[in-house]
């Protein structure tokens, strides 16, 4: 079974948005979440070892036993979202460069334009069989 784990930088606005956003169009139940600042990223990470692009979304394939980051994690998560799956496809035949282009401009001023908070707020918002601590 597809199964993804979207890990995010739990004190980002935009991180916990796109958290909710993910999980209203993901009709067929495939995304759980965990936060960047958790103990399955940390033990995960000590596996895969990723050092770079892991200051807002982090895509872990279950299936394929692979993660990505930057641009093609978004690609991803929107090729399976229901009625976003086009944009994904679009995205994906724009070069990989040009989408990490604005991945990184959007990553590197996410704070002071959504700002962040005290807490990882998506929890609260999601059901907890979604929620990998």
């Amino acid at each position: 079974m597809k199964r993804y784990i979207v890990f995010i930088d739990g004190i980002c606005n935009l991180c916990n948005g796109l958290v909710k956003f993910i999980n209203k169009f993901d009709k067929k139940n495939i995304f759980v979440f965990s936060s960047l600042q958790g103990e399955t990223f940390r033990l995960l990470n000590e596996k895969l070892m990723i050092t770079k692009n892991i200051e807002y979304v982090v895509l872990y394939s279950e299936h394929e036993q692979k993660a990505f980051t930057q641009g093609k994690a978004i690609e991803i998560i929107l090729k399976n979202l229901k009625y976003f799956h086009i944009i994904g496809y679009i995205i994906s035949i724009v070069p990989l460069f040009v989408t990490n282009f604005f991945y990184r401009i959007i990553s590197k001023h996410r704070y002071r334009i959504f700002g962040k908070i005290d807490y990882c707020e998506f929890e609260k918002n999601i059901n907890n069989k979604k929620i990998l601590k």
